[in-house]
């Protein structure tokens, strides 16, 4: 993990940002409306994992491949972000890795300067899509696409007085989970998926320049369902 590379606002420092995602695959035109009002998860899966991601340093392990898309219509695209269970992933980590038993682990110091904790071990789709258009293959054909996560916006909304902390190790520390500060956990995991946005390299230069990583040139957002259950779902 590289901890050199941070995140810092005047609310939090973020160290450490890792997603375990499980498949990623986009969601056909003619299947938005069930998953956008069901949160349901993307039956195409152009990406087996799972891939460990780190938010910080923008690398995936494995790497992400190449992915062929049949012509036609889609609304977007659809990560399933999976516990790491050693005992049923393929893949295998350090005993001492932050992410083991983890879908989502976040670690930093708040502006106080108490360090804090969030995880999630739920096993949730993660869904970007576009509500006013449909991405069609050929207007993205040949072309470098990446998931923005905007790390900054996380907090938004949350006063981190109000945030308990409890011992761990003889040093005051802000865990948030389900079981510990449940409504600002709540808050971020939204905050998480509704300040990422899928992009494009329009220009087909090779890369994706600052112009092309403005909200409104999304191609889909990032989309929290309000009747999910974040606090039981850990199956």
């Amino acid at each position: 993990l590289d901890n050199e590379v941070l995140i810092k606002t005047s609310t939090f420092t973020i160290h450490t940002a890792l997603l375990v995602v499980e498949k990623i695959g986009f969601i056909p035109a003619d299947r938005c409306e069930s998953h956008t009002n069901h949160g349901q998860g993307t039956e195409r899966t152009d990406l087996e994992g799972p891939f460990i991601i780190n938010l910080l340093t923008q690398t995936s392990t494995p790497s992400l491949d190449t992915i062929t898309l049949p012509e036609g219509e889609y609304c977007g695209i659809g990560m399933m972000l999976r516990k790491f269970d050693p005992m049923k992933m393929k893949h295998h980590l350090p005993k001492n890795h932050p992410v083991l038993n983890h879908s989502i682990y976040i670690s930093g110091t708040l502006n106080d300067q108490i360090p804090f904790i969030l995880t999630a071990d739920f096993n949730r789709p993660f869904l970007l899509f576009n509500e006013n258009q449909s991405l069609d293959v050929e207007s993205f054909k040949d072309s470098l696409l990446e998931i923005g996560f905007d790390l900054g916006k996380w907090f938004d909304g949350i006063t981190t007085a109000h945030i308990k902390r409890i011992p761990i190790h003889g040093t005051l520390t802000a865990v948030i989970n389900k079981k510990n500060n449940f409504y600002i956990f709540r808050q971020i995991v939204k905050n998480i998926y509704e300040s990422t946005s899928l992009f494009a390299d329009k220009n087909h230069n090779g890369k994706l320049d600052p112009e092309e990583r403005q909200h409104h040139m999304g191609l889909a957002y990032g989309h929290f369902d309000e009747n999910i259950d974040i606090e039981h779902d850990d199956e």
